[in-house]
């Protein structure tokens, strides 16, 4: 959301930027304010167009896959193997980091950071298109 805020003030303040820029470069006053405007409003077409081209590809990238997820309903179940148990005192949380390709670490009870071992087996839950994690047992 972040990004598509500042595409969108990049769209509209550089067309003007470009039009300030043509008109410190003419000096010899030849350029009519006319072509001024048709050119600031071609700009900002083309930013328009633009920013409309990276939020099509944002949707197809990220909100598609969660809208397969919720249509299929299908979530995969991973074993993997727990190479290493963290205890972060600034957050009072338990975490295992993980050899799964899919999920590095999850956080974790303190009943279940103590039952397992390093090197033991955990399965993990997630979306199958979204990778959305759901949890683990």
């Amino acid at each position: 959301m972040k990004t598509m805020n500042v595409l969108l003030i990049i769209g509209s303040i550089a067309p003007l930027a470009f039009c300030l820029l043509v008109i410190f470069l003419n000096q010899e006053g030849n350029l009519e304010m006319k072509n001024l405007y048709h050119v600031y409003f071609v700009g900002l077409a083309f930013m328009i167009f633009f920013v409309a081209f990276i939020a099509f590809v944002s949707y197809r990238v990220k909100l598609l896959a969660y809208f397969k997820d919720k249509k299929q309903k299908m979530k995969v179940v991973e074993l993997t193997n727990v190479k290493q148990k963290k205890y972060m005192k600034l957050n009072n949380t338990y975490h295992f980091y993980l050899s799964s390709p899919t999920k590095y670490t999850i956080e974790v009870s303190p009943q279940d950071f103590t039952r397992w071992q390093l090197g033991d087996e955990i399965s993990i839950e997630y979306a199958q298109h979204s990778l959305e994690y759901f949890g683990y047992f």
